[in-house]
Order: C-alpha cells, then sequence, then structure tokens
C-alpha cells in the first residue's frame, strides 16, 4: 500500500513534468514566432534575387540596367545591422531574444529594404517594356484599317496574336531568361509585321477599301476613280478584283 508521502512524492514529480513540458511549449511556441517573422522577408528576398539575376540579362541598349541604386545599397546596409543585432542577442538569450525590440527594428527595416528592392526591380522592367512598345504600338483605329486592305488581313491577324502574347508576358516581373529572350522575338516579329502594313493611303483610296468592307467585298465602280486605279497597279493588287454587273452571280 503506497504511503502518503510517496503520493505526496509521486504527485510532485508529475507536476514538475507538466511545469518541464509547460516550458518546452512555451519555448518552442518563442522560436516559431520568430522564425514565423522572418519566414515572409526570405520568401520575398528569394523571388527578388530571382527576378535581379534575370534582369541583368536584359539588352546592353536598354533604357537602364538592373543595378541598384546607392540609396538602396544604403539601406541594405542597415538591414544587415540590424538582423546583426538580432542574431547576437538570439545567440545570447535563444528564445528569449524575442522580448526586446531587436527583432521587430530587424523586420521592419528588412521589409522596408526588400519594398525598395521589388520597386526598382520593376522599374527597370517598365521602361524596357515601354521602350519595345513604343517600336511596335499600332492605333486601333489604324489597326482596323488595315482589315480592309485585300492581303493586310492575315498580317493584322499575326500582329495581333504576338501582341497578346507579348502583353501577357509584359504583366509581371520575368523569372527566367527566356521569358526575355521571347518578349525580344515578339518585339522583332511585331516590327516586321507592322513594316508590312499599309498605312498612309490616298484618300481615294482609303474610301475604296472602307466601302468595300463595308459591302461584303463589293463596290461600285464610281469609287474605282484613277488615283484608286493607279494605286492598285503600283502595288500588284489588281488581279486581286473582277469587273461584274448588278445583280449577276
Amino acid at each position: 500500500m503506497t504511503t502518503l508521502n510517496e503520493q505526496i512524492t509521486q504527485l510532485e514529480q508529475e507536476l514538475a513534468l507538466n511545469k518541464n513540458a509547460s516550458n518546452v511549449h512555451y519555448i518552442l511556441g518563442e522560436y516559431e514566432a520568430i522564425r514565423s517573422s522572418f519566414a515572409d522577408v526570405n520568401t520575398s528576398l528569394n523571388t527578388i534575387l530571382e527576378h535581379y539575376r534575370v534582369l541583368k540579362n536584359l539588352p546592353e541598349d536598354a533604357p537602364s540596367q538592373m543595378i541598384f541604386s546607392d540609396d538602396l545599397k544604403q539601406s541594405a546596409k542597415k538591414a544587415r545591422f540590424s538582423l546583426k543585432a538580432f542574431t547576437d542577442r538570439w545567440a545570447a538569450e535563444a528564445h528569449q531574444a524575442r522580448q526586446g525590440n531587436e527583432l521587430a527594428r530587424a523586420t521592419e527595416i528588412l521589409n522596408s529594404t526588400l519594398s525598395s528592392c521589388q520597386k526598382e526591380a520593376k522599374d527597370c522592367w517598365k521602361s524596357w517594356i515601354q521602350a519595345l512598345q513604343q517600336m511596335v504600338t499600332v492605333e486601333e483605329a489604324r489597326l482596323a484599317n488595315q482589315m480592309n486592305i485585300p492581303g493586310q488581313k492575315q498580317i493584322v491577324t499575326d500582329f495581333i496574336k504576338e501582341r497578346k502574347r507579348f502583353n501577357d508576358l509584359k504583366k509581371r516581373l520575368p523569372d527566367q531568361t527566356d521569358v526575355i529572350m521571347e518578349i525580344i522575338q515578339l518585339q522583332e516579329n511585331m516590327t516586321a509585321l507592322k513594316g508590312q502594313m499599309k498605312f498612309d493611303l490616298p484618300p481615294d483610296v482609303d474610301a475604296f477599301f472602307k466601302e468595300l468592307d463595308a459591302l461584303s467585298n463589293d463596290v461600285s465602280l464610281d469609287f474605282l476613280t484613277s488615283d484608286v486605279l493607279q494605286w492598285l497597279k503600283d502595288n500588284h493588287m489588281l488581279g486581286d478584283f473582277i469587273v461584274t454587273r448588278k445583280g449577276t452571280v
């Protein structure tokens, strides 16, 4: 039979175990709080570093290169110092390091620095994309007019297809160098297609093609002026048309 003293001793041991378990739980909670404070920072840092490596491959003639500014370099130094201040305290106090303000200051400066890095990367990417767009921009009205000109429909269709892919890729910072290479190729394709388009049509020619499109590929000879006839001849397009009497098939 267990004596009262033995029962008391056993109870004290169980209480000690519970206390130790509670302490362990608390310590683990402190470590988890520290880990979670840096988790997002670590993810953002890896993302930015990947974007930086890719943007370093922009062409030499890009409006700006992926070189961090002096202000950003100073901000990075402050972030490094604040991180060291926390890690020094962590080395000395372990889980209790969370009780000071070093952790909050380190994460605040790190997040601010990463935001600045992200902005500079986006500005670099945006300036290059804008430069490419200036080479290939075609107003929608002028693009629509191309659809009225025989032989131009496929060129316009291809241009719109390339432009859509270009617009899809430009929306976000690239995570692979292949994206930059593809955008360069798309810009070159669109430039070539744009060069094949027929802009600045003479007024009579423009009216002829608009009427042709509006009437489902039929147009009155009233629109076939001497200027239109000469333009069609100069552009080797006379063979694209035939004359039919109204009311006949």
